[in-house]
């Protein structure tokens, strides 16, 4: 069984590019046989344009740089040909995964932002605002309330 040529997954790239493939029937392009990917490139070709919609450079970059950083476990590889719903759907799952493990800000935190607010150092900000700021977040924000309190002093 011989693998994909590369004027196939040209023309799967093109088709892709197109919107004539539908990405999400390719589990890992890697492994086509050159049958597999005639049949795929036949199917395609017979498809509409703008059928289906691939994902966009800067989804995947984004995907790409959290494999890279071993944030998201998946192989570069099957970037290549994925759906948009999909590659946003894991930019979704991935980002709000990250932003329910920040911890929220503290007590204490709420209070300095609030007298920083109160004193004219920072813009003013609702207080259910404020309360949904993570550490990092409400860490920044004191900090940056505190560099405007010492220009103006």
């Amino acid at each position: 069984m011989k693998r994909i040529s590369q004027k196939q997954l040209n023309q799967l790239d093109n088709l892709y590019r197109n919107g004539q493939l539908d990405g999400s029937k390719i589990n890992n392009w890697t492994m086509l046989s050159r049958e597999d990917g005639n049949s795929l490139i036949n199917k395609a070709e017979g498809t509409p344009k703008q059928t289906y919609q691939p994902a966009e450079v800067i989804v995947k970059n984004f995907l790409l740089e959290q494999i890279r950083s071993n944030e998201l476990v998946m192989q570069e590889e099957l970037l290549r040909f994925i759906p948009l719903a999909t590659a946003e759907r894991l930019c979704w799952m991935f980002q709000s995964s990250n932003k329910n493990t920040e911890a929220d800000l503290s007590n204490a935190q709420c209070r300095r932002i609030r007298i920083l607010i109160a004193k004219g150092f920072l813009k003013h900000k609702a207080l259910g605002e404020i309360k949904n700021l993570s550490r990092k977040a409400a860490e920044k924000l004191i900090e940056e309330g505190e560099n405007n309190a010492l220009k103006e002093n």
